[in-house]
């Protein structure tokens, strides 16, 4: 599977990774592209989902509000 990443918060950011195996805990994955670096709650999507999606901006800032308010900082 192929996944593309967003992060409404990087505009000028871009990536697709591909999943080589999963764990129930881990995945492995290979970087295929990346337009700036790829960060800690960035969010992955299927690209069916991103196409499909239209209203999901909300969804993705409230996802990456509680990734950022988990991590640690340091």
């Amino acid at each position: 599977m192929t996944l593309v990443a967003v992060n409404p918060r990087r505009p000028h950011f871009g990536a697709d990774l591909t999943i080589l195996s999963l764990q129930p805990e881990s995945a492995k994955a290979e970087v295929d592209f990346q337009y700036n670096r790829i960060r800690v709650c960035d969010i992955w999507k299927s690209r069916a989902s991103v196409g499909a999606a239209q209203q999901t901006d909300a969804l993705d800032e409230a996802l990456l509000s509680a990734c950022l308010a988990r991590k640690p900082r340091g």
